[in-house]
């Protein structure tokens, strides 16, 4: 995207940049400080997620947003927005495509957007990562660049793709091979409403200071000045102050509780085909789901003693979406449920599993214990995935009614109901619940 002029001096009058500073032509330095100036200036930020506006890679909404609607973004906007700015100002750029390590395993194919900006020679160039490199880094393999962040070197790893090293540890790996911005995409939708994803957990806004790093993590505040780091509780009245004082964004009073609502846990009632169920969460990951119980204060109680709370709350987005899905499938829709947000906490690991297996099972299907039991690697462990699924805390996510004995019967279900409120919900579904399986 070429930038008009006007574009170009709003953009720079965003990040602090006076234009005559800036060399004609491009030179590393001015590329120096136009990255630092953008690290301090546009915050890193998932705010629109949590408040359900659709991130879009669109340059034009892209530019609008960070440049005139004063926003930060992710890395797919900030570094797509600072390529345009770059571009205008007679620099070579290359979108490239990375994948962010997470311990030892690596993200999905196009994770993260970073750049290679050519002046005198190549460099790694981002500023949508958050936490990384302060200057721009020559892309030269193997040699150790000292910068106000740490110690980075790039590593080739073969195929070509090159490892980005900080102090030690791997923080992405990334192609030189060059990228348009629609390449994204799916990378973009995943990193909204995926479970796996970090940006659904919690409202997230940090940005770079001159001695250090500011960041906003749910309702706690977190900076970093000169080596110590101190951490603030943000009350939700306080909110709105923070990121306008703090970060420079500035948002209206409905998207403010939003993201009050993202940040904490809470329980609620809703009202299904088999009467009203409870849900429990925590940010936005839900972590029970009550069946109905012998009454509306029996169902909520459950659900807010999982969570520990007292009393009924708003239910925040993603929340809300699967409140929504679950009434969906209890009135008859055969809708999956396996996108859903859950947080399963510290359960055993075989007990995840079992969960997880389950979760696949497509509404109108059974599996046996004895199947999963073989699916999970424990031929003959038919009685441990019952124990598994009577401990699920989140039944119709994790359908565990769809769980049956090897003999076509229904088998156990602990929730409330017992094998009543399980034949039900098969029946709903049209499972094949009166014949043998063999």
């Amino acid at each position: 995207m070429q930038l008009s002029p006007a574009d170009r001096s709003a953009y720079l009058e965003r990040i602090g940049i006076d234009a005559v500073a800036i060399d004609v032509p491009p030179s590393l330095e001015s590329l120096r400080a136009l990255h630092v100036a953008h690290l301090e200036r546009v915050p890193f930020e998932n705010l629109d997620i949590h408040v359900g506006r659709a991130i879009e890679l669109d340059e034009h909404r892209i530019l609008d947003k960070i440049v005139h609607r004063r926003r930060g973004g992710f890395c797919y906007e900030l570094n797509s927005a600072f390529a345009a700015l770059l571009t205008s100002l007679g620099y070579e750029v290359t979108l490239a495509e990375a994948r962010v390590f997470d311990g030892d395993d690596l993200g999905i194919a196009f994770d993260h957007l970073c750049l290679l900006v050519d002046v005198d020679r190549r460099y790694l160039v981002d500023v949508g990562f958050g936490d990384s490199f302060v200057a721009p880094l020559v892309f030269e393999p193997d040699v150790e660049q000292q910068d106000r962040a740490g110690r980075f070197t790039i590593e080739a790893v073969g195929d070509g793709w090159f490892d980005l090293i900080r102090n030690g540890r791997p923080q992405y790996r990334f192609s030189p091979t060059p990228r348009a911005l629609d390449d994204f995409a799916p990378g973009c939708h995943h990193h909204q409403t995926a479970q796996a994803s970090g940006f659904t957990r919690r409202p997230l806004a940090s940005r770079l200071t001159p001695t250090g790093r500011l960041t906003l993590t749910g309702m706690s505040l977190h900076e970093k000045t000169d080596g110590i780091r101190t951490e603030t509780p943000v009350a939700p009245d306080d909110l709105g102050r923070v990121l306008a004082e703090r970060f420079g964004l500035g948002l209206a009073d409905d998207d403010l509780g939003l993201l009050v609502d993202a940040s904490g846990r809470g329980a609620a009632l809703f009202d299904t085909a088999i009467g009203r169920c409870g849900v429990g969460w925590v940010e936005q990951r839900i972590t029970i789901v009550a069946l109905p119980e012998r009454s509306d204060a029996a169902t909520l109680a459950r659900a807010a003693a999982a969570v520990g709370v007292d009393d009924a709350a708003q239910p925040p987005l993603f929340v809300r979406r699967g409140i929504d899905a679950m009434i969906d499938l209890v009135a008859g829709n055969r809708r999956s449920l396996d996108d859903l947000l859950v947080d399963f906490g510290d359960a055993p690991a075989f007990d995840r599993s079992a969960w997880e297996l389950a979760r696949t099972i497509p509404p109108g299907d059974v599996m046996t214990y004895g199947a999963m039991a073989k699916r999970l690697g424990q031929p003959g462990g038919a009685q441990a995935v019952g124990g598994a699924m009577g401990r699920n805390p989140v039944p119709l996510i994790v359908p565990c009614h769809r769980v049956i004995a090897a003999d076509g019967k229904l088998g156990g279900f602990s929730a409330n109901g017992g094998t009543v409120t399980k034949r039900r919900l098969l029946e709903i579904e049209g499972a094949p619940i009166d014949r043998s399986l063999f």
